[in-house]
């Protein structure tokens, strides 16, 4: 079996350094070039003459300061939550404040089941005899 060749092994050392350089003085020609170009626009968009109004796309609001926002989700919810209001008007439903419409719970209790057919399932449970298998024994 034959060693490599000292002069080989040179070679392809200096072709890589050589490749290396090469590619570093092409990427920084193209980055020159990419400074150099401007950045191209949209070809599908509209001009807007001066005067009109472009209407903005439905795109999703940025949540600018959270802290506020959720300070004002939960003032609408106290609001609504503690306050009389209509939900339909022309049905005759409305809210009303919460601790009230549990206090009415309280005193009317909850409604039973309409269309209920047979025991419901704690009474189900409550029938189960404690044990129902034998007990298993280890082996001997």
């Amino acid at each position: 079996m034959k060693d490599a060749s000292a002069p080989w092994i040179l070679g392809f050392i200096v072709f890589l350094g050589a490749a290396g350089v090469c590619v570093h003085f092409g990427l920084a020609a193209m980055l020159r070039h990419l400074r150099q170009t401007p950045a191209r626009g949209d070809d599908w968009r509209q001009i807007a003459t001066p005067g009109t109004v472009t209407p903005r796309p439905n795109l999703p609001r940025l949540q600018i300061s959270p802290p506020a926002d959720l300070d004002n989700f939960r003032s609408r919810e106290d609001v609504e939550l503690n306050t009389y209001g209509w939900l339909n008007r022309t049905s005759g439903i409305v809210h009303i404040p919460i601790t009230q419409a549990m206090d009415l719970l309280l005193l009317k209790g909850l409604p039973a089941a309409s269309n209920s057919v047979g025991p419901s399932t704690l009474e189900l449970q409550q029938q189960r005899p404690l044990h129902t298998a034998p007990e298993i024994k280890g082996n001997r």
